[in-house]
């Protein structure tokens, strides 16, 4: 469901003042705007916020990239992820703006852990409700928290370019920095319009499978995840695109594919994912000395395309994702 927005009406506040003056009394008005407090929805719970957070906490690297990208680096108190995931222009940001790194995001912190740097708000990607951690808990501790959306508990939707555009606005209102949240957007826009010029007309979409993690079976995107729609504005098709994943990993979006649906769909494009789990040389030799998937055409071409972690769930990084992929696909 698409989050609701909302923002409390301004309220103009007519102040008339009389000043003495040589020959006579003269009126002077001045208009000031009082805005009241803004609340944005996030997991289903309406969030409201008197004033900006102050003391940010990131978890993971794709929330800490979208703070760098609205300019509020120094709300952040601390994050949690690897900063070797940041990529591009955001490689070093963290330890550059001398944010502290509170550990890693997998598995997801204790309630105990994201409270210790004292936060006003957390920005989440992932809860551990066996620790406490839950959005919830956050609600119940007086601690304003967002999510992306595919992070909440029983997610059963779509994530595209559009939800990281949402996300984008909706922590720039929270933050008061809705002109910085529209620039970005816009910039990302004409980005992509770039992109869509590549990609030729009447082409057939080349078939792109994203080989994530996994030995008896392999952790990929499916329909909701934001890797489909990655894949499809640079010109390509997930094969499992059309594939409702898996629920009992906490949403639908995310799936487990085992090597005979892979071998079935045949992609002619691997995607690897370079972060935890080994590393895209280990899983380029993984699918190689595979009986099954060292026939699949992506695998037996050597058609591989490498990305890190925030390129391929939502993150200011998703951008980048899809000029490579496009340049893969569709580069001189």
């Amino acid at each position: 469901m698409r989050k609701q927005l909302k923002r409390s009406v301004p309220l103009a506040l007519v102040v008339s003042l009389v000043v003495a003056a040589c020959g006579g009394d003269a009126t002077q008005e001045t208009t000031t705007t009082v805005t009241g407090p803004v609340v944005v929805e996030s997991c289903g719970i309406d969030w409201t916020y008197e004033q900006p957070p102050e003391r940010a906490l990131a978890l993971d690297t794709n929330a800490l990239e979208v703070m760098f990208e609205l300019g509020l680096e120094d709300r952040v108190v601390g994050y949690f992820g690897s900063p070797d995931n940041m990529g591009g222009r955001f490689a070093g940001m963290a330890e550059a703006a001398g944010i502290e790194h509170l550990g890693a995001s997998f598995p997801f912190p204790s309630l105990e852990a994201v409270l210790a740097s004292d936060p006003d708000f957390v920005f989440s990607y992932g809860y551990n409700p066996e620790a406490g951690f839950t959005a919830e808990a956050m609600l119940e501790a007086g601690i304003g928290n967002y999510a992306f959306e595919d992070s909440c508990s029983g997610f059963d939707g779509t994530t595209t370019i559009d939800s990281l555009y949402q996300n984008i606005r909706d922590v720039g209102t929270i933050f008061d920095v809705e002109e910085q949240a529209e620039s970005v957007v816009a910039g990302y826009e004409e980005r992509l319009d770039v992109v869509a010029e590549m990609v030729p007309d009447g082409e057939e979409p080349p078939k792109m499978f994203l080989l994530d993690f996994g030995e008896d079976s392999i952790f990929t995107a499916a329909a909701g995840a934001i890797p489909t729609d990655l894949f499809a504005r640079a010109g390509g098709v997930n094969v499992f695109g059309d594939t409702t994943g898996d629920d009992g990993l906490g949403g639908t979006a995310w799936m487990y594919a085992t090597f005979e649906q892979i071998v079935e769909r045949d992609p002619e494009v691997i995607v690897l994912v370079d972060y935890g789990f080994g590393g895209p040389e280990e899983r380029q030799a993984f699918a190689e000395d595979h009986p099954a998937l060292s026939g699949v055409t992506g695998v037996a071409e050597g058609n591989y395309v490498v990305v890190k972690f925030p390129q391929i769930v939502p993150s200011p990084e998703n951008i980048d994702t899809i000029e490579l992929l496009a340049e893969a696909l569709w580069g001189e």
